[in-house]
């Protein structure tokens, strides 16, 4: 992303016949300056998040809006299905072919305005100015050619190291240094050696800069360029002793300094400019990084080099989430497969359940045992935390569920024996609050709470009792013992069990849904299936919730006995 000068705009300029010329998207930020960034090809992508190459904030526009195909010199902006559209010139387009001074824009007539242009690309340089406070205007052909071949070459360099070379060996070149070195603030923000370099487009060793260090130190926390001409022409200062005595005479440092794309709508009425680094040159002679037009190209040089590593640093976090996203999408593959099927049915009894968790992976655990004598196990947990450690927490109980043995032991010693594993082996800081049930043909249903929300026992005519008998949460005490009860349901009753995301999902006004909004469903369809007591249940929280983002996951089971 480039500043623009506060002058005549370049987008009254036209494109001059068989000159160099590359296309590029002007906008303004917030301040009103102007900026563009170049149209990379085969595809250039508009969008909200940075998985783009011209990022949006705006409400309207959609995570993959419209990209810029180039075919054969020609470009061609394609809407990629997106909600509120993409419009050119006030038209709103599908797919069109870009002419120079073309106006875009994406979501609609309020949003922020993209001139393209297809401007000399010589015009461009001319008329470039830097960030406030310093002027650039690059007249010498010879540095500019070396300076627009590099630049041109930037983006298309996919490895850092490399990156870094050319724009060291440019600097060299540019303004006729000896030797230079780059040093970039990493994400802590300690100043790391990244690059050194010679006239010979050597590598130098990294112990070259510690002679070096207080100049790119002071440009690093000043932001300004620092220019010494002759160091042994500074009365009295002792601080360069260092480097006079290794022979250095003269010294330029310039900031890398990048200002990250900015909507128009952003608040704030300054330019934020991130130093993340500084480009250092330096010389035996004296003089030798004098002219304005050296100093001004290895200002530009600096400029184009933030941008590039930044959008480097951009294409890594990107690359790295991606792969997260990909771990994370077989590690809820997984899950699945560890989950039983949603529904499970037996003569006496339909067992049905749901589990909507609230990232890729969740915490919340729901299963079914086939026991002897016909009967059915069902449990349902909920483990503290979400995410990862919540899943592996689940999947812990479940091994340990799947390996007991339930006709020799009451319930309550197995679900002790189950929480004394847990304790043994304990996962830091989680714990889960778990319900047991057994139910036989005859409708007997013995089961144990473990600090879990009460499921619902609920009769044909629409009366309620709660199911709490039981004991404190697994994983956290170790010796724990836990009691029992049984209940009698008659044909057509249903037992309705569920994790705490059902009472704690909340609206966009922060309105949580509350026992009270489930009580009300389950007595309105209490005479239903339990397949239809799920559904219902299941349709009134989504239409409660909408489109509001859910801090914990969700999960539902119902059984209905002999319906």
């Amino acid at each position: 992303m480039q500043d623009r000068s506060d002058g005549p705009s370049l987008l009254n300029s036209k494109p001059i016949p068989g000159s160099a010329s590359e296309a590029r998207l002007y906008l303004r930020d917030a301040s009103g300056k102007e900026r563009y960034v170049v149209v990379s090809s085969p595809e250039f992508t508009l969008g909200r998040g940075s998985i783009n190459d011209l990022p949006s904030a705006a409400p309207n526009v959609s995570r993959r809006h419209a990209l810029i195909q180039v075919r054969n010199g020609r470009y061609i902006l394609k809407d990629r299905k997106s909600k509120h559209g993409t419009f050119v010139n006030g038209a709103r387009v599908e797919e069109v072919e870009l002419h120079h001074g073309d106006q875009i824009r994406l979501g609609g007539a309020q949003s922020q305005i993209l001139t393209f242009s297809q401007e000399d690309l010589l015009r461009s340089f001319d008329s470039l100015k830097s960030l406030p406070g310093e002027s650039l205007s690059v007249r010498d052909f010879k540095e500019m050619g070396l300076l627009m071949g590099t630049i041109l070459k930037l983006n298309s360099i996919s490895v850092l190291d490399d990156l870094m070379d050319l724009v060291m060996d440019t600097a060299i070149q540019i303004t006729g240094a000896e030797r230079g070195f780059i040093i970039i603030k990493d994400k802590e923000g300690a100043l790391r050696f990244r690059c050194a370099r010679d006239a010979q487009r050597q590598t130098l060793d990294s112990s070259y800069i510690e002679a070096s260090r207080r100049v790119p130190e002071e440009v690093m926390q000043t932001g300004a360029r620092k220019i010494i001409t002759d160091l042994g022409d500074i009365p009295g200062d002792v601080t360069h002793s260092s480097t006079i005595r290794i022979g250095i005479r003269s010294i330029a440092c310039v900031p890398l300094r990048y200002a990250p794309f900015q909507e128009a709508t952003s608040s704030g009425d300054e330019e934020s400019v991130d130093t993340i680094g500084v480009l250092y040159v330096d010389s035996q002679s004296t003089g030798n990084l004098l002219t304005d037009a050296q100093l001004e190209a290895l200002e530009t040089l600096a400029k184009e080099t933030a941008s590039a590593i930044y959008s480097a640093r951009l294409h890594k976090e990107y690359q790295e989430k991606q792969q997260l996203e990909q771990e994370l999408a077989l590690a809820q593959e997984i899950q699945r497969a560890l989950l039983p099927p949603p529904n499970k049915i037996l003569p006496y009894v339909n067992a049905c359940s749901l589990s909507l968790p609230c990232r890729h992976i969740g915490g919340d655990y729901f299963d079914y045992f086939e026991l002897e004598d016909g009967r059915l196990g069902f449990a349902l947990g909920d483990v503290s935390g979400k995410g990862v450690p919540a899943a592996l927490m689940a999947a812990k109980i479940q091994g340990i569920l799947s390996a007991q043995t339930f006709g020799d032991l009451p319930l309550p010693s197995v679900i002790a024996k189950v929480n004394g594993i847990l304790t043994e082996r304990r996962i830091e800081c989680t714990f889960a609050t778990f319900f047991f049930g057994i139910l036989d043909s005859e409708g007997n249903c013995t089961y144990t709470n473990a600090g879990h929300i009460p499921p619902i026992a609920v009769k044909r005519d629409g009366s309620m009792t709660e199911m709490v008998q039981g004991g404190t949460v697994l994983g956290l005490f170790a010796g724990l013992q836990y009691d029992s009860e049984t209940v009698q349901m008659s044909p057509g009753d249903h037992l309705v069990l569920f994790t705490d995301g059902v009472l704690e999902a909340h609206n966009s006004s922060g309105e949580q849904y509350g026992k009270a909004r489930v009580l009300s469903i389950l007595r309105k369809y209490a005479g239903s299936s339990a397949s239809q007591m799920l559904e219902q249940l299941n349709q009134d929280l989504g239409a409660f919730y909408a489109d509001a983002p859910q801090h914990d996951d969700i999960t539902i089971m119902v059984l209905g006995f002999k319906e």
